[in-house]
């Protein structure tokens, strides 16, 4: 039997002539196409807990990510049909906030891919953020009365330079700083 080499990480059975043979040849880069999108995801979560992300963090990269492999699974076959599954999945109607979250996780987990060096171009490398939609909070009359007649303080002063306005706040109901009273 023949004694093993070891050549660029591979072991590769020795030579008849018992010379060592290097290979010259770069090792094989993954392709979209060669590497499955749960290994994909694994060694790119493994990466983010390796990082030091917190498992809230994780797991939403994870329900995210597989959220698009869900929705399109055949997406990964090529970079052309990945960038119009990224633009159909982003068309969606759906609020800025759940935008924004999949805008975010899905560039890093592409940022990954071509850090990888598996994807070319990240598809949502153009893409911007969208702005949260106002919201009007509705304060009940009994809270409002309290605030104006000065029984609850809207905010405090602390001895802390960089944050010198703390909010306050009850079990019912949080007052912040800033209420317009229309």
């Amino acid at each position: 039997m023949k004694e093993p080499t070891v050549m660029r990480g591979k072991i590769m059975p020795k030579a008849k002539d018992s010379k060592l043979r290097i290979s010259l040849q770069e090792p094989e880069t993954p392709t979209l196409a060669s590497i499955s999108r749960e290994e994909a995801l694994a060694r790119f979560l493994l990466m983010k807990k390796a990082q030091g992300v917190r498992e809230r963090t994780i797991n939403d990269y994870r329900r995210v990510v597989t959220l698009f492999f869900r929705r399109f699974p055949d997406a990964f076959k090529s970079e052309e049909d990945l960038s119009n599954s990224v633009y159909q999945h982003m068309a969606q109607k759906i609020g800025p906030n759940t935008y924004n979250l999949r805008l975010i996780y899905l560039k890093v987990f592409f940022n990954w891919y071509i850090e990888e060096k598996i994807l070319q171009k990240n598809p949502l490398a153009g893409f911007k953020r969208k702005p949260p939609k106002s919201r009007i909070v509705e304060i009940k009359p009994v809270a409002l009365r309290l605030i104006e007649s000065g029984q609850v303080p809207l905010a405090r002063q602390t001895d802390e330079p960089h944050d010198n306005i703390q909010p306050l706040g009850s079990a019912r109901f949080l007052v912040w700083p800033r209420i317009v009273f229309v």
